[in-house]
């Protein structure tokens, strides 16, 4: 019970597999059994325990409950079946956040990935929205950002390396050596991740105690962990500048191991979500088998000392990012340009005016946005969009919202609004593009349908808004009070 307490699971199976097998100590050890394999995630395994309990134990009240929460693991870790509604819920109530769901790993594995090392790959084909991970963190420091509840804030000096860390990522330095120390098993799963050019120690242990390189943890957590909100729904929907991270606080992280093994891209086909110390990964596209999966490391666009080769070492070379190297710095800061004024661009400016600039924006790309994405333009040609349904002009609001979508790579058929007399017809995507939270974009061409009388393209693009919602924001439970 003590190793139970001290999550040193693998010592309390230690203890029960030496125990003497009295009349007395069966029904205990086999629940101390329980807990251990459920704390190690080996939820099948605990069940046997606990069906093997229920049966010989027929007192044991508190058995059958177990026995339906440990079910429910092994359903979210075998097949990838969630209440997304309540891990949402505790996710809001619980301080710090670490929810009792399991792993779920999909139609995922690693594999090489070039120079870039080793990536995650899918096994099979998969749709626009499908589930690949739901990964509960190996490690998650909380930070309470809005400060309602106390707490220590931990700082880390590197006399070495001249470095000073504050905050989540000093305090999952901690926690990741703890656990692994307590639980030797676990240490391939988070030392065999990308640790640039560090030479780890060579030896494993010492006289059966585990040795644990602390320098090791903290590069490799620097390389892999992740920041995250609270909720991602949460960091959606909060007021002022939305689902903007304020970089001055010392925000929570995670590690979670097999996300880490997804590399960079502009171009993405997957995106991360957070609900607690869980990640959620979905494809934004349909996706073939056999194909590397890719997200932002970084949002494109910011500046080159936010960028990938500063920390990873690497530089991205997706088609976004090859393209702009071919441009004259002419034109890169032309199109720079015109998007900090389109910026800065209040909402009392003409529409026509918004019209003007980005026809002078898109005469800075050379190729067309189904082979080369322009991610610079979409946010500015949705908020056109928004403009023309509020000023009740939804053929307007088509437009431009089928531009702004176009902009991100789609090619989609039957979107436009029909002649008179003929059938509203089906929306086809006949390649997906890049998603940029484009569920706002398919709510506004819904909106606008609606009020043109196209129910039937309505409907479908609120279909699609709301398969984007799943990946943006984990799952879609709560898509209809957004």
């Amino acid at each position: 019970m003590a190793f139970l307490k001290t999550q040193q699971f693998e010592a309390a199976l230690s203890d029960i597999e030496s125990a003497p097998d009295g009349p007395n100590l069966v029904e205990k050890a086999l629940d101390r059994k329980a807990q251990a394999l459920y704390g190690l995630g080996k939820y099948r395994e605990s069940s046997y325990v606990l069906k093997e309990m229920s049966q010989n134990f027929a007192g044991n009240t508190s058995v059958h409950q177990r026995l339906a929460r440990t079910t429910e693991r092994v359903k979210e870790q075998e097949r990838g079946l969630y209440d997304f509604a309540r891990m949402q819920r505790e996710a809001s109530s619980q301080r710090p956040p670490h929810l009792d769901f399991a792993t779920y790993i999909g139609p995922v594995e690693i594999g090489p990935s070039g120079s870039k090392g080793r990536g995650l790959f899918t096994t099979r084909a998969v749709k626009a929205g499908d589930l690949l991970l739901c990964e509960k963190a190996f490690a998650h420091a909380f930070v309470d950002t809005k400060g309602v509840h106390k707490q220590d804030l931990t700082v880390l000096i590197d006399a070495e390396r001249d470095m000073i860390t504050v905050g989540g990522q000093a305090e999952l330095i901690r926690l990741v050596a703890q656990k692994l120390y307590h639980n030797p098993s676990m240490a391939a799963a988070i030392t065999g991740l990308h640790r640039g050019s560090y030479q780890p120690v060579d030896v494993t242990e010492v006289d059966g105690i585990p040795i644990v390189d602390t320098f090791l943890i903290s590069r490799i957590i620097s390389l892999n962990c992740f920041g995250c909100p609270l909720t991602t729904l949460d960091l959606k929907t909060r007021g002022g500048n939305q689902g903007v991270i304020d970089e001055k606080i010392h925000h929570s992280c995670g590690l979670w191991p097999m996300a880490s093994y997804i590399n960079h891209s502009c171009d993405r086909n997957v995106t991360r979500a957070f609900i607690g110390d869980f990640m959620i990964v979905r494809a934004t596209r349909d996706i073939d088998g056999g194909t590397e999966l890719k997200w932002w490391y970084y949002e494109p666009g910011q500046d080159d000392k936010k960028g990938p080769s500063n920390h990873w070492g690497f530089r991205c070379d997706c088609a976004i990012c090859t393209d702009d190297q071919a441009t004259p710095p002419q034109i890169l800061a032309e199109r720079k340009r015109l998007g900090k004024v389109l910026k800065a661009q209040g909402i009392s400016v003409r529409a026509g005016k918004i019209e003007s600039m980005l026809a002078k924006m898109k005469l800075t790309y050379h190729k067309p946005a189904s082979e080369v994405p322009r991610l610079d333009m979409y946010n500015f040609q949705v908020r056109l969009a928004i403009r023309y349904l509020e000023a009740n002009q939804p053929t307007k609001a088509v437009e431009r919202g089928l531009e702004a979508l176009g902009s991100l790579g789609f090619i989609i058929e039957g979107a436009t609004m029909p002649k008179c007399g003929t059938s509203y017809g089906t929306i086809l995507i006949k390649q997906w593009g890049v998603d940029c939270d484009i569920f706002k974009c398919w709510r506004v061409l819904s909106n606008a349908y609606s009020m043109l009388g196209a129910f039937g393209l309505a409907s479908q693009a609120e279909s699609f808004g709301k398969i984007s919602y799943k990946a943006c924001i984990g799952e879609d439970a709560s898509f209809d009070r957004y």
